[in-house]
């Protein structure tokens, strides 16, 4: 494993695009339907900050609406740091068996 590459910022890059596809599926029925469910969208007929356009059901966006995209986007932002932590502390099986010897398979010993 080079150190000296830059890593890449996947938290970064899952933010951006849970908020590409939220705003994708803001214009698709099926899905706008499920985002006003879980509460990432506002429904037709109820008051809005701004409504999207050309959105067939009129959906639009409150404050309850970017709270809970801001809470999605943390959360999907924190799970891809953790899982990138945990890359680095479990290298591939490549690296680890070159460098580590092998350990014989002695049993335990007996408990005290």
């Amino acid at each position: 494993m080079d150190t000296t590459r830059k890593a890449r910022r996947w938290w970064l890059i899952a933010a951006t695009l849970s908020i590409v596809a939220w705003f994708l599926g803001a214009y698709l029925s099926p899905v706008s339907n499920l985002w006003v469910w879980l509460n990432l969208l506002t429904p037709a007929g109820h008051p809005h900050l701004t409504v999207l356009p050309l959105a067939y059901p009129a959906v639009g966006i409150d404050g309850h609406t970017l709270t809970s995209l801001f809470g999605l986007v943390l959360v999907i932002g924190a799970a891809t740091r953790w899982i990138s932590y945990l890359e680095l502390f479990n290298p591939p099986t490549e690296t680890v068996e070159g460098t580590a010897a092998p350990s014989p398979n002695l049993p335990l010993p007996p408990r005290p």
